[in-house]
This record gives C-alpha cells, sequence and structure tokens, in this order.
C-alpha cells in the first residue's frame, strides 16, 4: 500500500549506552524521534493527519467494510493496553528501569496508535460509517499522548511520588478511553439525558473534594511547621487532584456510559477518590485535628 505519514512515537526514553534508534511505522516509514518535544509534535502531526480533511491518498486502499475497521480499532487498541500494562510492569521496579524496554513499548504503542488512527478514518469516512469514531481514536491517541510524557517524567524521577501519581492518573484516563472506545465501535451509546445525569452527579462529587482539599489546605496555615503538616497539604492537593480525575473519566465515559466496561472504569474511578478521602482523614487527624472541624470533614466524606 502507499506508504502513510501516520506514524508513532519512536524513541521517549534514552540512557547512556542506549543510542537512539529508528522505528519502522505501520507503513514502513522510518522517525527519528531524538526527544520528548519531538515525540509530541510527532503525535501533533499525526493527529492533525488523521483528520478528515486530511489526504485521502495517503491512506491504505484495501476494501474493508465499516465493521471490519471497528474490529481492526479494537483490535489495536487492545494492543495497545497490552504494551501499557508492560510498561505499568517496568516502572514497579523503580531502582533498575531498563531503557530499552521502555523505548520498546513506547514504539510498539505508538505503533498500535497510528494504525487505530488510519482504521477510524476509513471506518468514519465509509457511505455508511460513524464519523464519531475517529473522535474516539483521536481521544485515545491523546490519551497515550499523556501518558507516554508523564511515563518519561517518572523515567526521568523514579523515586519522585507526584510523578507516579500522575503517570497513574495518565494511565486510568488512558484505560477509560479504550473502554469508550470499545463501546463505541460496538455502538453501545447512552441517550443525553443519562449523559448529563452522570455529570451532573460528578461535578457534585468533584466540588466536595475539592471543598474538603481547600478546607484542609486552610487549616495548615494555622499549624506550626511540622512533618505531619507537610503531609497533611500534600494529601490535601492529591485528594483535589482524584476529584479533577473522576470528572475527566466522567467526561470520557458519559457517551458510553451504558456499557459494562466504562461502568466499572467509572467505580474505579470513584473508588480512587473514596480511598484518597480516607487518607486525607487520616492526615487530618495526625496533623492534630480534632473536634467539630474533623467531624464536619468526615460527614463531607
Amino acid at each position: 500500500p502507499p506508504r502513510s505519514t501516520l506514524f508513532p512515537y519512536t524513541t521517549l526514553f534514552r540512557s547512556a549506552g542506549h543510542p537512539l534508534e529508528y522505528t519502522q511505522g505501520p507503513y514502513g516509514q522510518q522517525i527519528k524521534v531524538t526527544d520528548l518535544a519531538q515525540a509530541n509534535r510527532a503525535l501533533m502531526k499525526m493527529l492533525d493527519e488523521a483528520s478528515p480533511f486530511g489526504d485521502y491518498s495517503m491512506l491504505n486502499a484495501s476494501r474493508r467494510s465499516p465493521e471490519e475497521w471497528r474490529q481492526q480499532m479494537m483490535m489495536e487498541a487492545r494492543n495497545a493496553r497490552l504494551q501499557s500494562d508492560e510498561l505499568n510492569k517496568l516502572f514497579a521496579n523503580a531502582e533498575n528501569l531498563d531503557a530499552a524496554l521502555l523505548n520498546a513499548c513506547a514504539s510498539k504503542m505508538g505503533g498500535h496508535v497510528g494504525a487505530l488512527l488510519n482504521a477510524a478514518r476509513l471506518a468514519a469516512m465509509a457511505a455508511d460509517g460513524d464519523p464519531a469514531l475517529l473522535d474516539s481514536a483521536r481521544l485515545l491517541a491523546e490519551a497515550v499522548a499523556k501518558m507516554l510524557k508523564n511515563a518519561n517524567d517518572l523515567r526521568n524521577d523514579p523515586n519522585n511520588e507526584d510523578a507516579r501519581l500522575a503517570y497513574n492518573s495518565a494511565r486510568e484516563e488512558f484505560e477509560a478511553t479504550q473502554c469508550m472506545l470499545n463501546a463505541s465501535c460496538s455502538g453501545k451509546l447512552a441517550d443525553e439525558a443519562d449523559q448529563r445525569l452522570l455529570l451532573a452527579q460528578a461535578k457534585i462529587v468533584a466540588a466536595a473534594v475539592a471543598e474538603m482539599g481547600r478546607q484542609a489546605q486552610e487549616s495548615t496555615k494555622a499549624m506550626p511547621d511540622s512533618a505531619n503538616k507537610k503531609a497533611l497539604a500534600t494529601q490535601a492537593a492529591r485528594t483535589d487532584a482524584t476529584g479533577g480525575q473522576l470528572l475527566a473519566v466522567s467526561r470520557t465515559l458519559a457517551p458510553t456510559i451504558i456499557d459494562d466496561a466504562c461502568q466499572g472504569a467509572l467505580l474505579n474511578a470513584g473508588k480512587q477518590v473514596k480511598a484518597s478521602n480516607g487518607q486525607l482523614l487520616a492526615a487530618s487527624k495526625a496533623a492534630g485535628m480534632g473536634g467539630a472541624e474533623y467531624k464536619d470533614r468526615k460527614s463531607v466524606v
């Protein structure tokens, strides 16, 4: 088939002794990426050229039905998820990260994203295709970009807890987006009323969590400097972030929330909020907060 300008990430992770590599894209093209900034620009170009107004002559011209392209989309998303799982396993050993294996995971994920976007464009532009499929694929590509950027930050500072939390959050968003894409490909779409209800509830929870974090941050101002004060301030910020994460996941999943896997992903995000709230309460108590103030915070939880 003709060579496509769609291309994946290549070498995002480098270390001494691991030279830069060329990687082969879905249609044989070779792109050299020397740093994260170039990788981000590569993805933006890939997304731009996956627009419905791009050059159709660059697409694979093999004839398939929209259903076959949807199956291809789900397969590529599933393979990207498998590489994400491998990436996560590598980060479990933060003291001995293998740059070559990190590079391989990033490159393979990029290849699957490139093929996914190509399949989505063909599925969307067919006579009886659904243009929304391309939007779903673009959202997944953006989620991969965010996850790999945060993975690179964690690679540079593997003992930074905030970097790890950011990576885990981005990975959760990617997994939610994959659930949404699979459900979209299967035609499991919620009506607008259900979507509005879900988002309204998510906003209420996120607002309550944000208020808890604000109150905790405010209460630390009157506390003497101590490790417990610092821990409370840190946990307040993290708890606020989980509320924002729940809202982001809800927005991603709302169009397909009738799907069981999407409901499971949303429940998982809710559990993260609940766990973080519990940690905030524990940090509040350790910092000496008690009486009515502690009871009020507990009632919000």
